[in-house]
């Protein structure tokens, strides 16, 4: 991966270290249990699933690096497509967007847009995500998903993040991702908000 402006290999890299702190990389899995309530609120459902690598954690206003996040001009960012690679998981697809709209349309700082006709947005930035597979193995049903961020209609400097976990008990696949996708969009705001992401060049 390129970075843009020149920077040296030192600075380079803590960008992309930056980038992991953001996104919530980890390599333990953690287990989400919460208060049970209705579906699409993450706040409130038991999410008896574990989600796989990339859920962090971060301070009540706090950004990045626990820098604290200020009031800035509203950010317009395009929502979707939203894609599955089997047909028979179109509806759950269609769940990924929906929760990703809530979770921008609640993040300070950014205002959701749908995307155009099922296209990435010529400008500004997009998010869009894929459901790569859904697999169900006894009672429990493996989730995995992509997410991808662009600029002005190409890819980003910065790479896919993966969004795998499971579901097990009474939770369903759609819970499991509901759960996933807020998890990884949150994170994404908070790279966007450095303001460091830019086309990859």
């Amino acid at each position: 991966m390129h970075i843009q402006g020149g920077r040296g290999a030192a600075e380079a890299l803590n960008w992309l270290r930056q980038i992991n702190k953001a996104l919530g990389i980890l390599t333990a899995k953690q287990r989400y249990h919460t208060k049970s309530g209705a579906v699409g609120s993450p706040q409130k459902r038991t999410l008896g699933f574990t989600l796989g690598t990339a859920v962090g954690r971060s301070r009540a206003g706090a950004g990045v690096d626990g820098i604290e996040n200020e009031r800035r001009a509203i950010v317009d960012v395009t929502l979707g497509p939203w894609k599955a690679e089997s047909v028979d998981d179109k509806p759950l697809a269609e769940a990924m967007g929906d929760q990703a709209w809530k979770t921008v349309e609640k993040a300070d700082g950014f205002t959701p847009k749908k995307d155009p006709h099922g296209k990435l947005a010529k400008s500004g930035f997009t998010i869009s995500g894929r459901l790569t597979s859904v697999v169900k193995m006894g009672g429990t049903t493996h989730v995995f998903s992509t997410f991808t961020i662009w600029v002005d209609g190409t890819m980003s400097n910065v790479p896919p993040v993966e969004g795998n976990g499971f579901a097990e008990g009474s939770n369903t696949a759609e819970d499991a991702l509901r759960a996933i996708t807020e998890a990884r969009i949150t994170k994404i705001l908070g790279v966007i908000k450095t303001g460091r992401v830019v086309k990859a060049g």
